[in-house]
């Protein structure tokens, strides 16, 4: 009797773990969509072959940009200010991610641009992309989330660099 009570606990406890694995894993679009960027970070678009710098106390992007029938194409690289540079020793993660905005800041899409695992922060992370352009996007700016390393993998302090919308 005991056997069959943990089946039917296991076939209701499945489904459940099954829901939250997969929200731990929610993509960028879900996470960003409808939060708002402060207009300090947005970039309006402008047609063209634009290209200019993106820039953070913690990471500078470096990137141009086009804009050819309804796709958007972005490519540059991203490296970390001095500041972090100069005192980390290891980058432990950086995910970047290309938002898509409508004239009020508002995320429209979200776009993984890098994803990097194990650099060095003195490494610039090259990127070259093309997304399909969102209805109503008038300007885009980035988000990022990462962790950066002071000495060796094993035993440095761990600190988390982040920029993302409200």
């Amino acid at each position: 009797m005991s056997m069959y009570r943990n089946r039917n606990k296991f076939r209701l406890a499945f489904p459940i773990l099954m829901i939250l694995a997969l929200c731990g894993c929610q993509s960028a679009a879900i996470v960003y969509q409808g939060k708002m960027v402060d207009s300090r970070f947005t970039i309006p678009l402008k047609g063209n072959s634009i290209e200019d710098r993106w820039q953070t106390d913690e990471v500078v992007i470096n990137y141009g940009y086009a804009e050819n029938n309804l796709v958007f194409t972005i490519k540059g690289q991203i490296n970390l200010t001095d500041q972090y540079s100069e005192i980390y020793h290891d980058l432990d993660r950086l995910d970047v991610d290309l938002l898509f905005l409508d004239s009020d800041g508002t995320v429209i899409k979200a776009e993984n641009l890098v994803n990097i695992f194990s650099a060095t922060p003195q490494d610039s992370l090259l990127f070259n992309r093309s997304y399909p352009l969102p209805q109503n996007t008038t300007s885009f700016s980035f988000a990022y989330y990462g962790t950066i390393r002071e000495l060796d993998r094993k035993d440095g302090n761990v600190t988390t660099l982040f920029h993302v919308p409200k």
